[in-house]
């Protein structure tokens, strides 16, 4: 099995309502790149300059998810029905696949 990242430059991940685990909105982004990565948290983060005041240089975005949506998806697999069996075969695919 392959880690969710490494067919291509990046992986992304939906958790939008129409999915298994679902926090009714927002993703992950995942890749080895650092660079790449810093660049998505700046857009993501309005792309506010590291200035004493409220600057921004670039158009940026507010994509991040909030604490509560990661909290709902953190509960969403005890609430799938699927045994604790299943549950952890899962998890440890998921968490296997990431950690690559």
């Amino acid at each position: 099995m392959s880690a969710l990242h490494s067919l291509g430059h990046m992986g992304v991940l939906s958790f939008n309502g129409n999915k298994i685990i679902t926090t009714s909105g927002g993703g992950a982004l995942l890749s080895d790149d650092e660079d790449f990565i810093q660049k998505a948290r700046f857009l993501a983060t309005q792309t506010r300059d590291p200035a004493p005041h409220y600057q921004h240089s670039q158009v940026g975005y507010n994509y991040r998810m909030s604490n509560v949506l990661a909290a709902i998806g953190l509960c969403m697999p005890s609430g799938s029905g699927m045994s604790d069996e299943e549950l952890e075969r899962v998890v440890g695919i998921v968490c296997e696949s990431v950690s690559r």
